[in-house]
């Protein structure tokens, strides 16, 4: 039997996130496929040589990616996959819109659809837009994003979500039917510390922009008199710091490499998780190192965390109800191996045999 032709498309190459991760599972199961990308930072060497979209040499030009997104839709259906028998698309939204012929199939792992477009995860474009003058055009761009987001949402023949939590937006948004296979998380390189119980800090640890929710952290903490640690890096930063405000209750790190975040992931008292996310790897990897998590109850982390064994959540988006939560939480009350054990159950091999049972039925 002839060997199918595959290609992954993904929406763009920029940093190494969990979308990345991902994508490099997928290269693992299919090392011969080519690898398509919108945009590619030819840095991220991690995939070979990358086929993009006509917007890549205005990339590589002005090195940001926001000013393309209008042109993202445009340059999806630009996408030659021509020849190809599978196209395994993983997608944000867009690149679930590649246009594949009758005789390809196109499996779609989607982590959520656009998420600005439809305010997800409290993603707000038009209230981030400083210049009020532009918020109408920014209204009127997002109408017809999610026009042609939910017109291209039929293209895929099956979709993969992310969680349940994508499951139903995808349900909702797009009336379409998906399979839950939640994205890998390398729990084999992330342990508990060797007899090691906690430093007396808590732990937030990310991208520090609007959505991840740090400033509740910090304010969490500031209202219970609790030690917090930031680690992360981002357009956020300088306003955090003025939350803070000199506090010696909050350090901030910056951005840190792998080895000072497990670290700080095997010392913390338990991560602090305040952002709805699609479905969320830094909780994953916390318990990966036998620590609870304290998460916002709604979203990808409502589904990965266990209530009384891995963490605790607060019901509330609001400082006050973190603070509350702090206050009656004692690290003592959890077992690090259960919390290890309950993250052993979203590793890679649990993804690849999800992938590989939908791609085998159909007969690939």
């Amino acid at each position: 039997m002839v060997a199918p032709k595959v290609a992954l498309v993904h929406d763009w190459i920029t940093t190494r996130g969990g979308g990345e991760l991902v994508l490099a599972s997928l290269r693992e199961i299919y090392p011969e496929a080519d690898v398509f990308s919108l945009i590619w930072n030819e840095e991220i060497q991690d995939f070979g040589v990358v086929k993009t979209s006509p917007l890549q040499p205005l990339y590589k030009l002005i090195k940001k990616q926001a000013p393309l997104l209008p042109f993202l839709p445009q340059a999806v259906e630009m996408l030659n996959l021509k020849g190809y028998d599978l196209v395994i698309s993983t997608s944000t939204g867009f690149v679930k819109g590649v246009i594949t012929h009758p005789d390809q199939t196109h499996l779609c792992y989607l982590h959520a659809p656009i998420r600005y477009a439809w305010g997800l995860s409290g993603d707000d474009a038009v209230g981030r837009m400083r210049n009020p003058i532009l918020r109408p055009a920014m209204q009127r761009f997002l109408h017809h994003l999610r026009m042609w987001d939910v017109a291209s949402s039929a293209r895929p023949d099956v979709y993969w979500a992310n969680s349940e939590t994508t499951k139903g937006r995808i349900a909702k948004i797009y009336r379409r039917e998906s399979e839950v296979v939640y994205p890998p998380v390398d729990v084999a390189h992330i342990t508990p510390g060797e007899g090691k119980e906690s430093d007396g800090y808590f732990l937030s640890i990310g991208r520090l922009v609007s959505y991840k929710r740090v400033d509740l952290a910090i304010q969490a903490c500031l209202l219970a008199g609790k030690r917090l640690i930031v680690a992360g890096a981002g357009e956020q930063e300088k306003a955090l710091r003025a939350l803070a405000n000199g506090s010696p209750l909050i350090e901030f790190k910056g951005r840190v490499s792998t080895e000072e975040k497990l670290r700080l992931l095997q010392g913390a008292d338990a991560l602090l998780f305040g952002a709805e996310e699609d479905f969320g790897i830094v909780p994953v990897e916390a318990m990966a190192a036998g620590r609870p998590v304290l998460a916002y109850g709604v979203g990808g982390a409502s589904e990965s965390v266990v209530a009384g064994e891995t963490g605790e959540f607060f019901m509330g988006q609001t400082s006050q109800a973190l603070a509350e939560l702090l206050g009656r939480f004692s690290v003592s009350n959890y077992d690090s191996q259960k919390i290890r054990a309950r993250a052993e159950e979203f590793s890679p091999e649990r993804f690849k045999e999800g992938i590989e049972k939908t791609v085998k039925a159909y007969g690939f």
